[in-house]
């Protein structure tokens, strides 16, 4: 799910389960979760096979389900240990 992107489908008074492989900060459910409300569905259930560290214990008010959760290697720019040091950006060798 991208923004920008709408939903097809009627899900009008229909409960619906999001499922996704992976939520790291959760945005990315969390804009399908309001198009689902806003389209008159009922979001009943969140579920990913894995969770980062950073997830919300939440989406709107549903709790999120995962098979594991491992720790997050992002970090807001303001904790960055890269950016405090003045590290450019790079890709790391392959």
């Amino acid at each position: 799910w991208t923004e920008g992107r709408t939903l097809t489908g009627d899900v009008t008074d229909r409960r619906v389960a999001i499922v996704d492989d992976a939520i790291n900060a959760g945005s990315a459910v969390s804009t399908a979760a309001d198009a689902i409300t806003a389209a008159g569905g009922q979001l009943v259930a969140v579920a990913a096979l894995l969770t980062l560290a950073a997830a919300p214990a939440t989406i709107a008010g549903v709790p999120i389900r995962s098979l594991a959760t491992i720790q997050s290697h992002l970090w807001p720019p303001a904790t960055c240990p890269r950016c405090a040091a003045g590290a450019p950006l790079s890709v790391p060798p392959a």
